[in-house]
Order: structure tokens, then C-alpha cells, then sequence
């Protein structure tokens, strides 16, 4: 029983994080498009992700069993540690290109360990789970938002942004 809500609070954080990752990456397309003019990395970005994100889930399936669901969805959240610093520190394209690769591989591994942990509980968590990811879409974008108007429409207004941003 959950009386104080943290299973409730880490439930609706865990869902936040899982897609958190991700919506940074597409929220900041404009940016990677005025860094790399005529890639089609919103394009490019969606195939490097859901390939990878694809390819893993099938491992997991499969394999699954031999790794405990805490164990991927750690291993999950460290990749997407990395995954939101390489931006930081670097814009090459084929940095971001696998960083977006591995972002697909962490959320194969943690979102569906966390949907899998949370469908055994009663409803309201997988309702916490999903509340999160909605959440993460929302502060990501009005961070972008403010983090984009904050600058000017220069090369290196959006240089300034993104950094912060990131």
C-alpha cells in the first residue's frame, strides 16, 4: 500500500525520465538543422532511433529473462544520461547520429522493463508511468521555447541556446 504516494511520485519521475531524452533531441531539430544544413536530421534522427530502439526491444523480448527488469531499466537510465550530454559537447553529426542510436537502445531497455514492473501493480501507477512521459514533453518543449526567445535568430544566438538548452 502507497499511503505517502512515493511509489505514485517515482512512478510518474521514471516516466518523465524514460522519454525525456528523446524529446530533447526532437524539440531541438531546428537547432541541428541550422548546424547541419540540408541533412534531414528530423528525419535521419527518427530512423536512427526507432531502428535501434526496434532491434533491442526484440533482444529484449527474447532475452529478456536473463537480465532483471531493475537491472535494464538502470541500465536504461545511464544511457540516457549519456545520451542527453553528447549534445554538450559536441554537434558532429555522426556523434548525435549515435547518441540518437543509443537513446533508442536505452528507452528499449528501460521503458519497457518499467511498463512491464508497473502492469503486476494496480492501474493508477501505469497511469503515474504515463503522466511522466506527457510531463516530459511539456517542461522540454517550454524549455526550448524559453530557451530559444532568449536569443537572438543568429548563428550564434542559436549556439548560446542550444548550449543552454542542453
Amino acid at each position: 500500500e502507497d499511503r505517502r504516494g512515493f511509489v505514485y511520485r517515482a512512478c510518474f519521475f521514471l516516466g518523465a525520465g524514460i522519454l525525456f531524452p528523446w524529446n530533447s533531441y526532437i524539440t531541438a531539430v531546428d537547432y541541428f538543422e541550422r548546424v547541419h544544413p540540408g541533412k534531414h536530421v528530423d528525419r535521419v534522427f527518427g530512423v536512427l532511433y526507432f531502428l535501434p530502439n526496434l532491434l533491442m526491444l526484440v533482444l529484449v523480448l527474447r532475452f529478456g529473462n536473463l537480465v532483471p527488469p531493475g537491472a535494464r531499466v538502470r541500465l536504461g537510465f545511464c544511457l540516457f544520461l549519456l545520451c542527453l550530454l553528447v549534445p554538450a559537447f559536441t554537434s558532429n553529426l555522426g556523434v548525435l547520429c549515435a547518441g540518437i542510436a543509443l537513446n533508442g537502445v536505452a528507452d528499449a531497455l528501460a521503458q519497457g522493463s518499467l511498463f512491464a514492473q508497473v502492469a503486476s501493480m494496480p492501474e493508477t501507477y501505469t497511469q503515474a508511468l504515463m503522466g511522466g512521459t506527457s510531463l516530459s514533453g511539456l517542461i522540454v518543449s517550454l524549455l526550448r521555447v524559453v530557451t530559444k526567445a532568449s536569443f537572438p535568430s543568429t548563428d550564434s544566438g542559436a549556439a548560446a541556446s542550444a548550449s543552454t538548452y542542453f
